[in-house]
């Protein structure tokens, strides 16, 4: 498994490869001291530059059945759409479920490839998404994929 670092406009994804498979992506703290791989690298820049869409091959090492069951849903969310906690549990079957979908988003290993940040509270509020910092985050991709679809 190799790690890599990219350098976004919301601060540095960390992202590891397993055979050439995406198998986690995330927001880390600090600086992008990891070289990139040219592949995911590229993916990014499209997305962060023009809203692409991040077509890279992935896998879910571990999670529950359930997770894995929520985070596939994620992933039919269309670009610049978005849908309550609430509304993802009936579509997976599990109507009174929304706030274990939360924490399913919540242990998300692939952020922006599973876009959990399309998720939102029933009100239409955003929340989740790894605190304040988190918030904006799911802002500013959430605004960036409405104005780039």
């Amino acid at each position: 498994m190799t790690s890599h670092d990219f350098c976004s406009p919301l601060g540095t994804i960390r992202y590891r490869l397993e055979d050439r498979v995406l198998v986690r992506m995330e927001f880390v703290s600090g600086d992008a001291l990891l070289p990139g791989d040219a592949l995911v690298d590229a993916a990014l820049d499209a997305y962060f530059a023009c809203g692409a869409d991040i077509n890279l091959p992935y896998r879910f090492n571990g999670g529950t059945d359930f997770q894995r069951k929520v985070w596939q849903a994620l992933t039919r969310i269309p670009k610049g759409s978005t849908c309550s906690y609430g509304e993802l549990a009936k579509a997976i079957g599990h109507p009174r479920s929304a706030r274990a979908i939360g924490q399913a988003c919540r242990a998300n290993p692939l952020l922006l490839v599973v876009p959990c940040h399309r998720v939102i509270g029933a009100t239409g509020a955003l929340s989740g998404y790894g605190g304040v910092e988190g918030i904006d985050r799911k802002s500013w991709l959430l605004t960036h994929e409405r104005n780039t679809n």
